[in-house]
């Protein structure tokens, strides 16, 4: 079906679900606070810092290097259009994504997920994400000296999680 979608077409259905997107990260920002986005960095680098706001570090630059790999995020181009129950779920998770993202500085993301068309391809690119070419099964190897990776899995089964702690 995508495959024979005009270029204008595909370009305005990769726009509603992006701007979809923003708006449900609005949302979302409504109730995510700057300490949150702190904690939430500072849980990721492994620091317990249980002090006030005004004795909390900042920095210009992040502390560590971090890649991030998505599996199992779901069509994120198809839930704008959804009218079950759940709609939008990945949306969701694409918006809080990039909320992870921008709180440990990070502006790109690998993703993978059987379900995936070009569109929905299309749309995570617009939020920094390289489509991995093929099903890893969760065995992706990191080897050390990598930094830090933080895998994202927000709709996986249950062998995917064992593969990628194994």
């Amino acid at each position: 079906e995508l495959r024979v979608l005009e270029p204008e077409l595909l370009s305005k259905r990769v726009d509603a679900a992006e701007n979809a997107i923003r708006a449900k990260r609005k949302q979302l920002e409504s109730i995510w606070t700057p300490r949150d986005s702190a904690d939430l960095a500072a849980w990721l680098r492994g620091s317990s810092d249980d002090n006030d706001d005004s004795e909390r570090k900042t920095t210009d630059s992040p502390t560590t290097d971090w890649s991030v790999v998505c599996y199992g995020l779901g069509s994120v181009a198809h839930s704008a259009c959804a009218t079950a129950q759940g709609v939008g779920q990945a949306q969701y998770q694409t918006a809080f994504l990039s909320m992870v993202l921008d709180a440990i500085e990070c502006d790109s993301f690998d993703f993978y997920d059987p379900v995936h068309t070009v569109l929905d391809a299309a749309v995570l690119q617009r939020f920094g994400g390289r489509a991995i070419a093929d099903n890893e099964q969760g065995k992706r190897r990191i080897s050390d000296g990598s930094g830090s990776v933080l895998f994202y899995m927000p709709h996986c089964d249950k062998f995917l999680y064992d593969n990628v702690l194994a």
